[in-house]
């Protein structure tokens, strides 16, 4: 366990830049076990360990995003990426708490699919780009979603609990009348419901957001 330890402290001095060699001696017993390791083997290890792939991205699709997609596409393929699926927020049904904010979350599907079409055609020869979407599951929507996802050639689709009683854990309101505990009950109730009831996606997304608040 120990060794393991060490060797995991070597890596990340290794990836973080801190050193450009290391010859490092470990005693147990009558075994010596001697690690050199040179700087030219560090970008192989970076290979090895990096992220490949982010089927979790957004644009300026989203009215949370202000980053355009080829922006995103170059840091993408600036980080050696091998794939990457733009999931942009589409939440029907969105309370929106002031009139400045309405449809920010509220996706022009048509253009934002071929928009990543144009997109992965002009960058094929350096990453694979997909589309996908992050749909805010609710209740009272279950059909609107499902026809929703159906209409669409999604590669990729996250189900995500933003809302929870149809409001937004992000807001004071949510909170009001419940204390700490209550909230994430409901919440993580809610999400219970969620998963029993629809399944129309590949994966549920950020079941923690509400920690965040």
């Amino acid at each position: 366990a120990t060794l393991i330890a060490t060797l995991i402290a070597i890596l990340k001095r290794i990836l973080y830049n801190k050193v450009n060699f290391i010859q490092f001696m470990f005693f147990q017993t009558d075994v010596i076990l001697i690690f050199v390791v040179y700087d030219k083997i560090c970008p192989a290890i970076r290979r090895l360990l990096m992220i490949k792939s982010d089927f979790h991205m957004h644009s300026n699709f989203s009215g949370d995003c202000k980053a355009a997609l080829d922006h995103m596409v170059h840091g993408a393929v600036a980080r050696g990426m091998d794939t990457i699926c733009f999931t942009d927020h589409n939440d029907p049904s969105f309370p929106y708490p002031c009139e400045e904010e309405i449809g920010m979350f509220d996706l022009d599907t048509d253009r934002y699919m071929d928009c990543l079409l144009q997109t992965a055609d002009l960058y094929k020869d350096k990453i694979t780009i997909r589309r996908g979407v992050e749909i805010g599951i609710q209740t009272h929507i279950y059909k609107e979603l499902n026809d929703y996802v159906q209409k669409y050639p999604f590669d990729f689709v996250i189900g995500s609990s933003h809302l929870c009683l149809r409001m937004d854990p992000y807001y004071p309101a949510f909170w009001e009348g419940r204390s700490l505990k209550d909230g994430l009950n409901v919440y993580f109730e809610d999400i219970r419901q969620n998963v029993h009831s629809y399944n129309n996606y590949d994966v549920y997304g950020h079941l923690d957001y509400i920690v965040r608040y």
